[in-house]
């Protein structure tokens, strides 16, 4: 019999987080997720206000010119002051810039050369910086299905080789590993856990290799596994995964099919992606989707949306729900304004386990916006913490 996996998809919710653009809650969404992460070094507030007020929000055009003409001059900056031996400066700088990149190329699709460019410069950027931060950032190839899954490992510099619990991050439709450091990766580490970093298939620069997106996650998943047991200072027995957004669907998989990990977050909960995508478009739901209808034929390497639509087909949580085999946390906001709460609940609803836990951040309460982006510091303390009751 087959598994019914439809959920009612509501509207957009209405926002809860702050909207510099309230006439366009996507590109808010987009400017708000540089704002949180100046708490962990990745952006100034001042310099993206400077960019952001001189565009109108859907100048894709606008968006690009600015925030790659701020990366280059930010990086630039951190090039002279590291010609003086300033190397704090420099740091600050490099990290900076490296967003700054990441958030010009974000609008363009993934066969614009600008987009390449932008992908290149922010992890070059991300490399200058990474042997002078105070926490030990190393860059990371991960054997995968004949190429490579780049990433990074976070630890504390003076943890040693002794094992610790590792914890392994992947993100979204649109997120990368540079910035997975700033969101979760930093935070991780400086609780004591080694935090890896990964850019899977259809992500970042994976998916500038020619690996484009799949639901079977405990592929890239177990590639990971298997390159961290190999390593003096991950302990193989307390293995911890995260997913955000798009990744929550991941989280789902791997917690039914991978049995070496000990411990699962959904950062952001997902039931069925093709019912949410096929909904937003019959929606015409603005912004968020015009977005993703660009996004998603070359992240699942589809030729046209009926052809996004046929490959999301195994992208839903019922089955693997229902054979979820480890603790798990799903973390949502009341106000997500990319994917319904209600996905969330019903996905807690079909986990027939009773080490498993739902945390809603509601309206008014900081956290409450997709994937925590309005309040970092949230996330990480809720994962933290979680990690630390069940690694």
């Amino acid at each position: 019999m087959e598994t019914q996996t439809m959920v009612e998809v509501p509207a957009i919710a209405q926002p809860g987080a702050f909207l510099y653009w309230p006439e366009n809650i996507f590109w808010s969404f987009q400017l708000l997720r540089l704002f949180s992460q100046a708490n962990a070094g990745a952006a100034e507030l001042t310099e993206i206000h400077l960019v952001a007020r001189a565009l109108e929000p859907g100048d894709i055009e606008g968006w690009y010119a600015g925030f790659s003409d701020l990366g280059r001059r930010v990086e630039s900056a951190g090039d002279t002051a590291a010609a003086a031996d300033e190397m704090v400066t420099a740091r600050e700088a490099w990290k900076r810039a490296t967003n700054y990149h990441r958030t010009a190329g974000f609008f363009l699709t993934a066969d614009d050369p600008r987009y390449l460019e932008a992908v290149e410069a922010r992890r070059r950027a991300f490399q200058k910086a990474a042997p002078h931060d105070d926490l030990r950032v190393e860059p990371l190839e991960i054997p995968f299905d004949g190429s490579h899954l780049p990433g990074y490992a976070i630890a504390h510099r003076d943890a040693g080789p002794r094992p610790k619990p590792a914890v392994i991050v992947f993100g979204s439709a649109d997120s990368v590993c540079e910035e997975l450091y700033f969101a979760l990766g930093r935070g991780l580490a400086e609780r004591g856990f080694l935090a890896v970093t990964v850019d899977g298939p259809g992500q970042g620069e994976a998916l500038r290799r020619g690996m484009v997106a799949r639901a079977d996650w405990e592929h890239p998943t177990g590639a990971v596994i298997d390159f961290l047991t190999g390593r003096e200072d991950a302990d193989p027995e307390r293995i911890g995964f995260v997913g955000q957004s798009l990744g929550g669907l991941y989280a789902v998989r791997v917690a039914a099919r991978e049995p070496r990990l000990r411990s699962v977050v959904a950062w952001g909960g997902q039931w069925d992606l093709q019912a949410l995508f096929d909904a937003r478009m019959a929606q015409a739901a603005g912004p968020v989707i015009e977005h993703y209808a660009r996004w998603f034929p070359q992240m699942l390497g589809a030729a046209d949306l009926a052809g996004v639509s046929a490959k999301l087909a195994p992208f839903r949580a019922a089955e693997d729900a229902a054979a979820v085999a480890c603790p798990l946390l799903i973390m949502h906001g009341e106000a997500d304004t990319v994917v319904p709460v209600e996905h969330a609940q019903r996905l807690f609803d079909a986990i027939p386990r009773a080490d498993k836990l739902l945390r809603i951040y509601r309206y008014g309460e900081p956290g409450c916006e997709h994937c925590q982006v309005d309040s970092l510091s949230t996330a990480n303390r809720e994962i933290g913490s979680w990690f630390a009751r069940t690694l």
